[in-house]
């Protein structure tokens, strides 16, 4: 039987990325950092109640061009993240029905390789993401299915971009000034000895408010697979980024070098790495170490996440009916 503790739904989380090469507009931070729902068992739903999910992780990269060469931007991002998530115990099409909210607080740096010249060191909030609706199918044997949909709101810190970049361009704090949204499809298997899971989402950007320019569509795919031993689990995990469509830059902000040309800015990434977790009882805690294996376009690097999962409130068991006795 599965654990509610174990089972809230992974969230993006901020990563913010500068530079001359990014899935992004350069300046502009991506919505979601690759491998953010890694070891999360996104398919499944916990049981009825309330759950706190705290994830954090750390990010440090070399932002690289088209054909994966250091650009010389070298950027590091540390970011928390709460998660609330509301189960209120009641099905739509034969799904179980939840909803969560997301927030993240962001510290990033950048500066020029090798004179070390800063050209960023903001902190603040990054977007708040809402999920207003996600839906899990029991598919029997331990297989569990969801759909689910969400957005970034432009709530986030917003500051303007320094050294590199126009003064009109990008955000030089981790808030996003437009909108993100993101359907997504899980499939999970919880098993006596193992689990799965692959989560795929993809995002769609809106128009950025300061600078005309709109990033591409991107899809991730998260995929974990792990393995039980009393209360450990390990396991390899995998994420892919893929951005689909191609960026429009209107107002000509970005069409001299150090920027690749605007049609050779779609940002590729594959990041693989092991997960390492302990249950706790009262709650999960889980850390993923991924390394870069492949990257264009974007930040080449490695990164460090713990996420852990505690239930705040489940209601209480239904009351078994008194005996009849003659």
């Amino acid at each position: 039987m599965f654990k509610p503790k174990s089972l809230l739904i992974g969230i993006g989380v901020a990563a913010g990325l500068a530079g001359s090469a990014a899935a992004y507009e350069p300046g502009v931070h991506e919505a979601t950092r690759t491998g953010i729902t890694l070891g999360v068992p996104a398919g499944a739903s916990p049981p009825p109640g309330l759950y706190l999910n705290l994830n954090t992780f750390y990010y440090d990269v070399n932002i690289v061009d088209r054909n994966g060469k250091n650009s010389g931007i070298h950027d590091t991002t540390a970011a928390p993240t709460a998660i609330v998530m509301w189960v209120p115990g009641r099905q739509l099409f034969g799904a179980a029905f939840n909803a969560y909210v997301a927030q993240s607080f962001v510290w990033n740096t950048a500066e020029l390789r090798p004179t070390d010249t800063l050209i960023r060191d903001e902190l603040g909030l990054h977007n708040t993401f809402v999920s207003p609706i996600n839906l899990s199918w029991t598919l029997g044997n331990g297989w569990f299915t969801s759909v689910g949909f969400g957005f970034y709101a432009p709530t986030g810190t917003v500051t303007d971009a320094l050294a590199v970049l126009p003064p009109t361009a990008g955000t030089g704090g981790p808030g996003l000034d437009f909108w993100t949204f993101q359907p997504r499809w899980a499939v999970t298997h919880l098993g006596s000895s193992y689990n799965f899971t692959a989560n795929l989402y993809y995002e769609i950007n809106t128009k950025n408010r300061r600078s005309e320019y709109t990033s591409g569509d991107v899809f991730y795919a998260d995929v974990t697979l792990t393995r039980k031993i009393r209360k450990f689990e390990v396991g390899p995990v995998a994420a892919v980024m893929l951005q689909t469509t191609g960026d429009t830059d209107p107002l000509g902000l970005y069409t001299t070098p150090p920027f690749d040309p605007i049609g050779d800015r779609r940002s590729k990434q594959v990041a693989l790495g092991a997960l390492f977790g302990y249950d706790f009882g009262p709650m999960k805690l889980n850390l993923i170490v991924t390394a870069d294996a492949y990257a264009r376009s974007t930040g080449s690097g490695w990164q460090a996440m713990t996420n852990w999962s505690v239930p705040l409130w489940t209601p209480a068991p239904a009351a078994k009916p008194a005996l009849l006795r003659k």
